[in-house]
């Protein structure tokens, strides 16, 4: 009897701040179709230029929708097998025994909360990132903006943002996401979308002998089990 011929792999080509799900949905999908799956961390700065070199990817997931339209219009993506597959809100955190401590989780909205920690600093990533550029928009037009930029400084990771507030009292302004995999780490403000629109994914097949293969995991990526996976991380599901 001929041997099986092993299935091949696919590599899903993600933003960084997808990996922890897309790793254990990976696994599972693994386990249930024995499709083999390696989750790679684009290069923000490259990934354009390595796919159009040959980069071995066969599904794009990410947030930065200049690089699909670029991408799409080079034709190097099946068009139709674009889909929104999970979102996500800037949020104001804090290590969890501050927040305790301050009965911040009563407060009702962003900018109470400002004004109910009148010295703290805030802190955020550089504004070339997707939750650096919503938070530096909040500088100008709201209520809150002067007060905001007094006391907002850039960090230059998430590492060292999550250090800051864990080394004193302070806030942060990052994806609510993000917060979830830090357990000292609490959300106590999501930003509503009438301050910072939602940071929404897009899953796209790229060209490649398995599209079909890929189009299977990108559907997989809607299902019910999927969305809890995403939930459980913080993420939001798509709107309709």
């Amino acid at each position: 009897m001929e041997a099986m011929k092993p299935k091949a792999n696919l590599t899903i080509l993600t933003d960084e701040a997808m990996l922890l799900p897309l790793a254990q949905i990976a696994r599972a999908y693994a386990s249930e179709t024995q499709t083999p799956l390696t989750i790679v961390v684009k290069q923000a700065d490259s990934a354009q230029q390595q796919i159009e070199q040959g980069l071995e990817a066969h599904l794009l997931i990410t947030s930065n929708y200049p690089l699909i339209e670029q991408l799409t219009t080079q034709g190097l993506t099946d068009v139709s097998s674009r889909k929104a597959i999970a979102r996500t809100q800037l949020a104001l955190v804090t290590a969890s025994d501050l927040g305790q401590q301050a009965g911040l989780a009563k407060r009702i909205s962003f900018a109470s909360i400002l004004a109910a920690t009148p010295n703290l600093p805030i802190y955020t990533h550089e504004a070339t990132t997707i939750e650096g550029a919503r938070a530096s928009v909040l500088l100008t037009g709201f209520e809150f903006s002067d007060t905001l930029a007094t006391r907002l400084a850039t960090k230059s990771s998430h590492d060292e943002i999550i250090t800051a507030l864990r080394d004193g009292p302070s806030l942060g302004l990052i994806l609510a996401a993000e917060a979830v995999a830090e357990p000292d780490i609490r959300v106590i403000s999501l930003l509503p979308e009438e301050l910072s629109p939602p940071v929404n994914y897009d899953a796209v097949v790229l060209g490649s002998e398995l599209m079909a293969e890929s189009t299977a995991f990108a559907n997989y990526l809607s299902t019910r089990k999927t969305r809890a996976i995403f939930t459980q991380f913080g993420y939001q599901p798509p709107m309709n």
